[in-house]
């Protein structure tokens, strides 16, 4: 009787783990139709609203914020650049009005040539352990804000008095409290 309990048990625990396994695989077939139509929502919004070409990275879907899916993109002309649109689970675009974009593309734009440019400048002083970095300031969840006076080709220089943003330097060392103040 013993022995029938414990096959009895061990083909209810492989009946469930079965069962479990079943969900977890559609969960994930779910999710990755899912990705290649937001990813699909992305690329036709991209093309109606820039002239240049983007390519699709990938796309990520977090469980700890289960609102969107965020759509990572190169530029054909410029591979080291990238940038997100952020599509919602119900395959909206994120907020697209006034000020607000689903996508950071101009943003960074401008970070990429204006970090570019500073770090240069660091480089001819011989710090080149200081690494320069730009940070968007009062930045929403769920879209990005980019004034509205910002257009595609606009040079990056052209586009900074209409972005609010921080630089930042990292710097791979420890000051003590002398050294830090003839460094800066």
């Amino acid at each position: 009787m013993r022995k029938n309990m414990k096959a009895k048990g061990s083909k209810e625990l492989s009946f469930i783990l079965l069962a479990l396994m079943v969900v977890v695989l559609l969960f994930n077939f779910y999710v990755n139709i899912s990705k290649i139509k937001a990813k699909n929502i992305a690329v036709k919004y991209l093309k109606s609203t820039y002239t240049e070409q983007m390519t699709p990275v990938k796309v990520r879907y977090s469980l700890i914020d289960p609102s969107m899916y965020h759509v990572y993109f190169t530029s054909k002309n410029n591979p080291e650049l990238s940038f997100e649109v952020l599509v919602m689970t119900d395959f909206s675009l994120a907020t697209s009005s006034g000020d607000f974009s689903p996508d950071n593309y101009l943003l960074r734009y401008f970070e990429f040539h204006f970090e570019k440019e500073i770090q240069s400048i660091i480089d001819d002083l011989g710090k080149e352990e200081i690494k320069a970095r730009i940070t968007f300031c009062n930045q929403p969840l769920y879209s990005f804000k980019v004034s509205e006076a910002i257009k595609e080709g606009m040079p990056y220089e052209e586009m900074e008095p209409y972005i609010d943003y921080e630089i930042c330097f990292d710097v791979d060392k420890i000051w003590t409290d002398t050294d830090k103040y003839a460094e800066a």
